[in-house]
């Protein structure tokens, strides 16, 4: 018991200092394929209709628009429901519970 408490305290410490994470990594093949239509970011992203090249461009999707596009095309109300959903998945995934 002791040791995987020490191996989960390293993995929590891990999180304690800010790292960008590739949404890609998060938004899993095998996430995005039990919840929704399509099966990766990038179709993700390609079937949005929006022009996404670089960070700035998703940024600047109208919050609204993106919403809708999420609604139709998985069970989430929002972007930010699925993210929130998929980032916990993660996270318990990266703490190997």
């Amino acid at each position: 018991m002791q040791d995987f408490m020490n191996a989960s305290l390293q993995t929590l410490e891990g999180f304690s200092s800010p790292t960008e994470i590739d949404m890609a990594e998060i938004l899993t093949p095998e996430f995005l394929q039990a919840t929704s239509s399509v099966s990766s970011f990038d179709e993700l992203l390609d079937k949005s209709g929006f022009k996404v090249e670089t960070q700035d461009d998703f940024i600047a999707i109208p919050e609204e628009e993106f919403d809708q596009y999420i609604r139709s095309i998985s069970s989430f109300n929002s972007w930010s429901d699925m993210l929130a959903c998929a980032s916990e998945e993660y996270v318990v995934d990266q703490l190997d519970f």
